[in-house]
This record gives C-alpha cells, sequence and structure tokens, in this order.
C-alpha cells in the first residue's frame, strides 16, 4: 500500500483544471513544524480500487490521479483506504509529503486512528488523529475534514 500511496500523490499535479477547495475543515497540523491544514482536498479512487484522499495547502484537483507531475509548493497529507465506507476501517496508511523549491520529501505510516463519519453523493467527512515521530521529524494531523468525492 505505501507504494501506491506514495505513486498517488506524486502524480496530483497542479494544472489548468479547477482546483478544488474543501467544504469544510477543523483539521490541523504539522510536519516537523511546518503547518498542515487542509485547504484543498480530494478524494479519488485508483485503478487499484484503494482510495485515495489527499489534502493540503497546495492545489489539488479532481483529475489529479491522472497527472503526471507532482503539485506545487505545499505541505499534503495522503491518507489511504481499502475501501470507502461509514465507520473505522480495517486499515488506513497516512503519508505527509513536503514540496519545495522542486524537493519532495515524505514520510508515513499505518499509525493514528481514522473514522469515515459520513458519505454523500458529493463529499466525505472523516475525522484524524495521527501523531508520529518518523526518523527524528513530527508528524500530527488531527481533526475533520470535509472532502469533495470525485469518482
Amino acid at each position: 500500500m505505501r507504494i501506491l500511496l506514495a505513486l498517488s500523490l506524486l502524480t496530483i499535479a497542479c494544472s489548468d483544471p479547477e482546483p478544488v477547495k474543501v467544504v469544510s475543515s477543523t483539521l490541523t497540523g504539522s510536519v516537523d513544524g511546518d503547518e498542515l491544514s487542509a485547504v484543498y482536498g480530494v478524494i479519488n479512487t485508483l485503478d487499484s480500487g484503494t482510495v485515495s484522499i489527499a489534502v493540503g495547502t497546495g492545489k489539488l484537483d479532481c483529475s489529479s490521479q491522472t497527472n503526471s507531475n507532482p503539485p506545487g509548493s505545499g505541505i499534503y497529507m495522503n491518507l489511504q483506504l481499502p475501501e470507502l465506507v461509514t465507520g473505522t476501517p480495517s486499515e488506513h496508511f497516512f503519508q505527509f509529503f513536503v514540496i519545495a523549491g522542486g524537493d519532495l520529501s515524505s514520510r508515513g505510516s499505518s499509525g493514528g486512528s481514522v473514522n469515515v463519519d459520513a458519505i454523500t453523493p458529493e463529499t466525505v467527512s472523516l475525522t484524524v488523529d495521527y501523531d508520529e515521530l518518523l526518523d527524528d521529524a513530527s508528524y500530527r494531523a488531527m481533526g475533520s475534514v470535509e472532502v469533495v468525492l470525485c469518482d
């Protein structure tokens, strides 16, 4: 699942399609001291069937999974779930990306917790709680976010 996660965010791009802002968010966090907020966000189902939820400070759009360039500068959280159903998923994987000056760094793990609170035909609401120390850097995300369902 880690490889799919890395590939899914690496394919997100800032191109001509309209960026999609989150519907609502109380999500706050940080990546080694840099602030993470959910300004933009999308949910797509990958070809593998895995659900990919990406939020961050940089622009994301619904065609993000089919573009071949990484997004612009920003801090991103990507969450992968085996399926999209309400409740606590059987497994999940968080990955955090920092893109600055064309450089990309990422770390992730299956730590923390996720709850899918509600699913409508247009949006998905979820609550996350993640606080991990990975390679001597702190990764945090906590709160709720409602994101546009692209599929």
